[in-house]
């Protein structure tokens, strides 16, 4: 293709019954076809078209010129991704004006097209995702009905998140690595119908006028924090607490990729009184021990006293977690290199449902107190390979239903209390732990315990190392938990 498309995909006959329009890596391509004129069109994507400096161009199909409205009648969704050379939306518009409108768009993706300085007439747009563009960022405060954003503060990414949130949303993956000074847009707190929020890679705090409005009070219910080392105190940074007492209706915290994060984030958690998730995910330095200027241990009413769902995955430093949560129901702790025991007091979470301890190679025991868990329903240990036993008294476990051991040779055999629940599971997974195993099949000590499991499986062969599409190893425990995921009881990411 040249630097223009096709005669018949112009003429605005041929495709006016198009509903979803997708236009990649066209490099050469300065103009397109008159997409503002197909009247079923509800989603367009235009990635890579290095050369495309306008959305709209005046065709001889257009009535006349004036001063008059470009409209996509039926727009819905419109996705604009690494367009470098993109400039305005119409080839006569002033610089921060459009005579650009989607009446009906719902959701709009802008990643990456840093010469792009206004933003199009959107009266009802719900969704909105804007990365690489510091002029945009400024003038989002304008679009007033927002229920998501997410905002990233630099160009290029190289791992990308999720930014669209809407019923055509795809995956992205991203983060920033950049040293360029990213701060955090004046107008954060202006966002009255926001229910969900992702921020990336913002590093600086932002200004005073922002922190004068630390009483405001957001109705955000789910907000990622994405490679920002503004938000937590390290190094002689003060953490911006005015930005967490923002966030009392906050439900969902996600923090990724934050390198900043080294301890338990105190005094920043202190109000987010409504929390009921969190996900601590790729912080390198999280170690999870107390901050130094605390000199006595909080009390559960003191800490996220709402919180049901803990998850850490992916912090190689991690050594210790808080357990003073009295309505702790699901702890997922996955891919912790350095972890070698779990706190005691998880074990007297007597709220706890689901426990899953994923890759966690340096882990020798389980506390004594896990007798306690009398409510856990789903215990899952996976590639393990230091745990050599489990804990005595495990008889009062007594709603226990799915029990999984994955990868973890030095598991030889049961203690006698789990011996005698065996009977009560409804699934019950053995894999690549042989002397587990042979004691689990016909003819072992377990085995009349075990027989009349309705989903019994043991195996003592590894499980085979696969490669995804892009060539990276997927681990044997990660293939097995893919498996059974649909089964697992464990609440939705």
């Amino acid at each position: 293709m040249g630097s223009n498309f096709p005669m018949w995909m112009e003429d605005g006959v041929t495709l006016q019954n198009i509903v979803k329009l997708s236009l990649r890596g066209s490099v050469m391509c300065v103009k397109l076809p008159p997409v503002w004129q197909l009247p079923f069109l509800e989603v367009l994507r235009l990635k890579r078209m290095e050369r495309l400096k306008y959305l709209c161009y005046r065709y001889p199909t257009d009535e006349e010129y004036g001063n008059q409205l470009v409209v996509f009648q039926k727009l819905k969704l419109l996705s604009l991704e690494w367009m470098e050379s993109l400039e305005n939306w119409h080839e006569y518009d002033t610089q921060q004006v459009t005579s650009v409108t989607f009446p009906k768009l719902d959701a709009m993706e802008i990643i990456d097209c840093p010469k792009l300085t206004a933003l199009p007439n959107v009266p009802i747009l719900k969704s909105l995702s804007l990365t690489g563009n510091k002029v945009l960022l400024g003038l989002v405060s304008a679009i007033t009905n927002l229920s998501y954003l997410y905002l990233g503060a630099s160009q290029g990414s190289s791992r990308r998140v999720r930014t669209l949130y809407y019923i055509y949303n795809g995956e992205r993956e991203g983060s920033t690595d950049t040293k360029e000074e990213h701060i955090l847009p004046d107008h954060l707190l202006s966002w009255g119908s926001l229910t969900k929020l992702h921020l990336q890679g913002f590093n600086t705090p932002a200004p005073e006028n922002v922190k004068s409005r630390s009483g405001h009070m957001m109705s955000v219910q789910g907000l990622v924090l994405a490679s920002c080392d503004c938000f937590i105190q390290h190094e002689g940074l003060q953490s911006p607490l005015w930005f967490w007492k923002s966030f009392g209706c906050l439900q969902r915290l996600e923090i990724r990729y934050c390198d900043s994060l080294t301890f338990w984030p105190e005094e920043e958690f202190r109000s987010l009184t409504s929390l009921e998730k969190l996900f601590i995910l790729n912080c390198k330095n999280f170690t999870g021990m107390p901050p130094v200027r605390l000199s006595v241990k909080p009390s559960a009413d003191e800490c996220l006293c709402n919180l049901e769902y803990l998850k850490i995955e992916h912090c190689p430093n991690l050594v210790v977690f808080p357990t003073c949560f009295s309505r702790l129901k699901n702890v997922d702790i996955w891919y912790n290199s350095k972890l070698m025991s779990i706190p005691e007091g998880l074990g007297h979470q007597g709220t706890v449902h689901t426990l899953s301890i994923v890759e966690c190679p340096r882990l020798e025991t389980l506390p004594s107190s896990f007798q306690f868990l009398s409510n856990l329903r789903y215990l899952e240990l996976a590639c393990c390979i230091s745990l050599t036993s489990l804990p005595e008294g495990m008889h009062n476990l007594t709603a226990l239903k799915t029990l999984y051991f994955f990868e973890c040779p030095g598991i030889t055999a049961l203690p006698e209390g789990l011996q005698q629940r065996l009977h009560g599971l409804q699934i019950f997974t053995v894999e690549d732990c042989p002397a587990l195993a042979r004691r689990c099949r016909r003819g072992g000590d377990y085995w009349e315990k075990v027989k009349d499991i309705p989903d019994l499986r043991v195996t003592s062969e590894p499980r085979p190392v696969w490669k995804d599409a892009a060539g990276s190893i997927i681990p044997k425990c990660m293939i097995a938990w893919q498996r059974r995921a649909s089964s697992s009881g464990q609440p939705d990411n």
